[in-house]
């Protein structure tokens, strides 16, 4: 069977009328999109189109007779790749077959991508007359390529904030603890010569050094939370003013007065509609950057107010500010200011106030201030009630 078969075809192909047949059957049924155009000219316009195939059709959305006289360059767009054009036109100025891959565009405008093997085609004298396109459709392949890269990059990114995690914590829960340690054995070694205020004194210092390891570990469980899908707003009905008021003595409480303070309340509705939670870790963590990072007897100003469908809180202090080129990056796990100096810090406020608004649909913006400070905008959507 394979043997007449063979035979069958070998006789057909010595029939010039009969190889032009089933070689033009083959072009026309061919799956793949079959383009041919004149050899010339190869400077714009480039050569015109004589022949697509049925495939060329159902890939890019024209008939025949919208692209016959026409060039390939119609399929270009603004992101098909300058480079590979240049480096087809090279290909084709030396008569060289070539294999590239190409960003195309539909009749309709949506982008594809191809895979084009393009090879000239000469006459009995050797002249080149035409050149046959071959193209494949790659769209997919493409996309999976790059949803592999995209997934790559997590995975490194995911390896670099381990390393980073652990070089962090390993370096901020050590300090802390160290501080502890040498405190508890000045106790033990030197309290009974110390007056009560000497040992009290040691003992505040390991209560506060507690309180920051502490607070760094609600910090790190809070992103796991919140990257687990696990944080959600439970908002309910209560005043924000009176909340930011007592924030703010708190924060006198515990770090002391070394700051002069303001609440400003421009609200036209008493009660908001909001969770008080994800609001004070976002307050908790700004109002710690503009105290870390500004001087003893600095204003610091918190002031509130409101829009239809919105509660706005804008805090501003007069402390080292921000660099531009550190605003890009402001919200990544772990990341500091080029300004900062040895001011001693874990990188992780931000993020932290970032994805409270995130699960709530709130917005934050900074602003440098035209002398010294920084001005930070936040927003949260809210109902509101008299």
């Amino acid at each position: 069977m394979k043997s007449d078969l063979s035979e069958s075809l070998f006789q057909t192909l010595q029939d010039a009328e009969a190889r032009c047949h089933l070689l033009q059957s083959v072009v026309v049924h061919a799956n793949d999109s079959i383009v041919i155009t004149h050899a010339e000219p190869l400077d714009a316009p480039g050569p015109q189109i004589v022949f697509v195939n049925e495939a060329f059709c159902r890939m890019t959305g024209y008939r025949p007779e919208e692209v016959i006289g026409k060039t390939p360059r119609i399929l270009q767009g603004p992101n098909t790749d300058r480079a590979a054009l240049d480096r087809l036109k090279t290909s084709l100025q030396q008569w060289q077959p070539t294999l590239i891959e190409l960003l195309n565009y539909r009749k309709d405008g949506t982008e594809f991508w191809i895979e084009m093997s393009l090879v000239p085609v000469a006459n009995a004298e050797g002249w080149y007359t035409h050149w046959i396109a071959i193209q494949r459709e790659t769209s997919d392949r493409k996309r999976l390529e790059a949803e592999l890269l995209k997934t790559l990059q997590k995975e490194r990114e995911l390896s670099e904030l381990r390393s980073h995690f652990v070089s962090m914590t390993s370096h901020e829960f050590r300090t802390p603890l160290t501080a502890i340690l040498t405190a508890a054995e000045m106790l033990e070694y030197y309290g009974r010569n110390w007056t009560e205020d000497d040992r009290l004194e040691q003992l505040r210092l390991i209560q506060i050094t507690v309180h920051r390891m502490t607070q760094m570990l609600d910090d790190i469980l809070l992103l796991g939370r919140a990257d687990a899908g696990d944080l959600r707003p439970r908002p309910g009905w209560f005043d924000p003013a009176a909340f930011c008021q007592l924030l703010v003595a708190e924060f006198q409480a515990e770090r002391g007065s070394r700051h002069r303070w303001q609440v400003v309340s421009r609200l036209t509705h008493q009660t908001v509609y909001l969770d008080q939670n994800l609001l004070r870790q976002v307050l908790t963590n700004l109002l710690s950057n503009a105290v870390k990072y500004s001087a003893a007897g600095s204003q610091i100003t918190l002031e509130l107010s409101d829009r239809p469908g919105w509660v706005r809180f804008c805090l501003q202090d007069e402390g080292i500010g921000l660099e531009p080129q550190d605003f890009p990056r402001l919200f990544d796990l772990f990341y500091r200011g080029h300004n900062v100096g040895t001011i001693p810090g874990s990188g992780l406020g931000l993020a932290i106030a970032k994805r409270c608004l995130d699960l709530c649909g709130g917005k934050i913006r900074f602003e440098q201030m035209p002398t010294k400070g920084t001005q930070v905008l936040i927003e949260f959507p809210s109902n509101q009630a008299l």
